[in-house]
């Protein structure tokens, strides 16, 4: 009502009769019959929406129509219905065009006739706007929205139900382009009334029985509803107001999407802004902040974001300002709430894969808790959390919700090796038709960590040669912390020494250059095939059971041989032979002697009696230099010990069998050396008995090519050997 009373004013002031503001909205129908079907709906509608004496009902055949289509007006309602059709149709085809520039201009206009005479179709204007009969010349019973968002059906007065009935609820369907269909047909697609915008006005056309809205007659239903229609029509082309009231106090969280409802009563003109304003905090308009603008007068709904500059407070006001038509809306209470804030702490994971992890929202008073979107609680402290990224949230008492904040769970640096305790030594015979023994039980390690066990892995091979095998076990946990520990397998009942016998040469598995026999026998025993000798320039032959070696240089010379047993199984053995070069004289053809410490040169006839009364071939520094008989038996004894260390194959490149056997019951160590002598690894050590066989599988897979020495330390000796990774 305050588009009324804006104009009832100006008028007042201008004209100083209040009879020029009754011409702002026109009620015009023919007065050539009475009321329509002897009812008076129309003129009650337009009392109780306009209020009596506010509004001026002119007739076709009275009224001027310079005046009727003027500026004066605002809102203009013809009616044609029952008796009056005829005399509508003259009056429209006589003040068309000026009826046109009347809307174009900006007026609002309501063309409705139910007929119960007249032509098929009447012609209404507006390019190709008719109202005609329905298609089988019946009436139209029923009634439903065919645009639920209408403004017509949001108010002022909210029942207004879906669909309606009438005996006659229309006469006429409406055709025409451009039209915005409002009421439609139950049971067909026929439209019954329809709006069309035109230049900045707009018309809507109805072939409605409308007197009959106004009352409770039988067949017009829901009474209430249809009534409340008819009364929404006339607000909507005669009034413009505002209907903005939030229920309550509005509660606003800053930085979220305010939602306001709203309704716009009235028709407005296109391009007409609407604008939310917000008072400051002491719900003052004077310097107000507009928070949005539109143009859409049909939006339920009105959205928008408060500044984030705008301080928190509860003094603020809310309203709907639209310049264009002067209305301003009542204002609504509004408070704007700070979003809440908190802060927090955690404790990562102690161990990988664990899943004590902590976070810990430091508790503020009403505030509620959120973990990773999950619901609001009291419950601010959250445990048993694994390593991962996690989502926080709290939620005040105004029911703002804070800025979500990520936190990080990891996990804590475990530096901490495992321990581990090997299985006990385990002796056992070899596997009948195999090389050594399969399927070994070997046991269970007992491992343990503080955090937990990753794996538990040994490098037993699949078969334990004969002799003595060092299995290391390694365990890992999750943080990749490794410790081993070592395993005994001792295999007894296969042998895998290749016996060597010497024969030749000048005893003691020497030769002496100048002195003798030049050459030297050798015979590998306890193979059955696939003889093969190496280690030194000289061999008459690598293959076969025997082979001689004639030297040409002094030196000290490792032969190697190989072969394998009936049961196809590899054995290795290997002899060292001593080369002395004690030719001397200018020929070359006497003997060098060391006599009491000194070197003397004689003929080789005169060599045995110098050496049966203590004296030695070769120069007084040889270390293998021939002594007496005695210390030729000495020799003996310790080349036989010598074989007892043995590395086959050699060179190797995946990896190489060390053998050895013991001279005298106690502690071993078996030792690994590179070319420069320094210490690579200690590959067995343990304890054994006289004449007992042991072998380590010695593998090339973590060393470098080159040369090694293997060296086995007793109690009572030390023996080396050399050794050739070639890769």
């Amino acid at each position: 009502m305050k588009t009324i009373l804006r104009f009832l004013f100006l008028l007042i002031f201008v004209t100083g009769s209040v009879q020029a503001y009754a011409q702002g909205n026109v009620y015009i129908r023919t007065n050539t019959c009475g009321a329509f079907w002897e009812l008076s709906g129309n003129e009650v509608a337009m009392d109780a929406v306009f209020g009596a004496g506010n509004w001026q009902q002119q007739h076709f055949e009275t009224t001027d129509p310079a005046t009727l289509f003027s500026a004066s007006n605002e809102f203009i309602f013809i009616e044609g219905s029952n008796c009056g059709t005829e005399e509508m149709l003259e009056f429209l085809d006589a003040n068309r065009p000026a009826m046109e520039a009347w809307v174009k201009n900006g007026g609002k206009l309501l063309v409705n006739a139910a007929p119960s005479e007249g032509p098929y179709a009447l012609t209404i204007g507006f390019d190709d706007v008719q109202l005609m009969w329905a298609e089988d010349g019946s009436y139209g019973f029923y009634g439903e929205k065919a645009n639920a968002s209408h403004s017509i059906f949001r108010g002022p007065l909210k029942t207004v139900a879906n669909d309606w009935t009438g005996s006659a609820f229309s006469h006429h369907k409406v055709l025409g382009t451009g039209l915005t269909n409002i009421i439609k047909d139950l049971e067909s697609d026929e439209v019954y009334l329809a709006e069309k915008q035109w230049g900045a006005g707009t018309v809507i056309i109805g072939g409605l029985t409308l007197t009959f809205f106004q009352g409770h007659y039988e067949d017009w239903a829901p009474a209430e509803d249809v009534a409340n229609v008819h009364k929404n029509l006339l607000t909507y082309l005669g009034t413009n107001d505002l209907q903005f009231a939030p229920a309550g106090t509005i509660s606003y969280c800053h930085g979220s999407e305010l939602t306001v409802p709203f309704n716009a009563i009235g028709f407005y003109k296109p391009g007409t802004t609407f604008a939310l304003q917000l008072s400051d905090a002491t719900g003052s308009f004077a310097a107000p902040v507009t928070l949005t603008t539109f143009t859409d007068a049909n939006v339920a709904e009105i959205k928008a974001t408060v500044p984030a500059s705008i301080p928190a407070g509860a003094g603020y006001k809310l309203r709907v300002v639209v310049g264009d038509y002067g209305l301003v809306s009542a204002a609504a209470d509004m408070v704007i709430n700070a979003l809440p804030t908190f802060t927090f702490s955690k404790t990562d994971v102690s161990c990988v894969g664990g899943s004590n992890g902590t976070i810990t929202i430091n508790s503020i008073a009403g505030y509620l808790c959120a973990l990773n979107g999950g619901a609001y609680s009291t419950k601010n402290v959250f445990n048993g959390l694994t390593a991962g990224t996690y989502t926080l949230q709290v939620k005040a008492a105004t029911g703002c919700e804070s800025v979500a904040q990520t936190v990080t769970i990891g996990t804590t640096p475990d530096t901490i090796l495992p321990t581990i305790v090997a299985p006990a030594a385990v002796t056992l015979s070899g596997t009948t038709g195999a090389c050594g023994a399969v399927t070994v039980a070997l046991g269970t390690p007992v491992v343990n960590d503080n955090c937990e066990i990753g794996s538990v892995k040994n490098n037993a091979p699949a078969t334990f040669p004969a002799g003595t095998t060092t299995v290391t076990w390694t365990v890992t946990d999750k943080a990749g912390n490794k410790a081993t520990a070592t395993q005994q397998v001792t295999v007894t009942g296969v042998s895998s020494a290749l016996a060597v016998s010497v024969s030749g040469g000048a005893g003691a598995n020497t030769i002496v250059l100048g002195y003798e026999s030049q050459s030297v026998s050798l015979t590998a025993a306890a193979g059955a095939g696939n003889y093969v000798w190496s280690g030194a320039a000289g061999l008459s032959k690598t293959a076969g059971a025997t082979t001689v070696f004639t030297p040409t240089a002094a030196g000290v010379y490792t032969i190697q041989v190989t072969a394998t047993t009936a049961q196809g199984c590899p054995v290795a053995g290997a002899v060292t032979i001593t080369v002395v070069d004690a030719r001397c004289g200018n020929k070359n053809d006497k003997v060098l002697v060391c006599h009491n410490g000194q070197e003397i040169c004689i003929a080789a006839s005169a060599v045995k009696a110098h050496l049966a009364h203590g004296c030695s071939v070769g120069p007084c520094g040889a270390k293998a230099a021939i002594a007496s008989a005695s210390n030729q038996k000495k020799a003996q004894v310790l080349q036989a010990e010598d074989n007892s260390l043995v590395a086959y194959p050699n060179p190797f490149g995946e990896s190489t069998r060390i053998s050895f056997t013991l001279k005298e019951a106690g502690d071993y160590r078996l030792e690994l050396f590179d070319a420069k002598g320094v210490l690579v690894n200690t590959l067995a050590a343990g304890e054994g008995m006289a004449g007992a066989t042991h072998a380590y599988q010695l593998s090339g897979s973590k060393l470098v090519k080159g040369i090694y020495i293997a060296r086995f330390v007793t109690a009572g000796e030390v023996k080396t050997i050399k050794i050739v990774l070639d890769k």
